[in-house]
């Protein structure tokens, strides 16, 4: 079975009430599906999309590493020590 690898992205939006931004991280593989929303998970709003942006590839990046139990998504396997 081959497995489809997840790209997932940082993507901002601006919430109509109260005019703040949030993040989302997008599955580009699965069309931009979201899989996570600062919104949604933290009820984190920002005054700027920068802000919003910076804040979202944090959080992203935090998922991704190799010990991010927790988290909704898989952790990537570690890399076997040289000897």
């Amino acid at each position: 079975m081959t497995r489809r690898s997840t790209v997932l992205d940082v993507r901002v939006r601006l919430l109509e009430e109260p005019c703040l931004w949030c993040w989302e991280i997008v599955d580009r593989s699965r069309r931009d599906a979201v899989v996570c929303s600062g919104w949604a998970i933290e009820w984190m709003a920002y005054e700027s999309s920068e802000a919003a942006l910076v804040a979202g590839r944090r959080y992203l990046a935090k998922l991704l590493m190799p010990d991010g139990a927790g988290t909704p998504f898989k952790r990537r396997p570690r890399r076997a020590s040289a000897a």
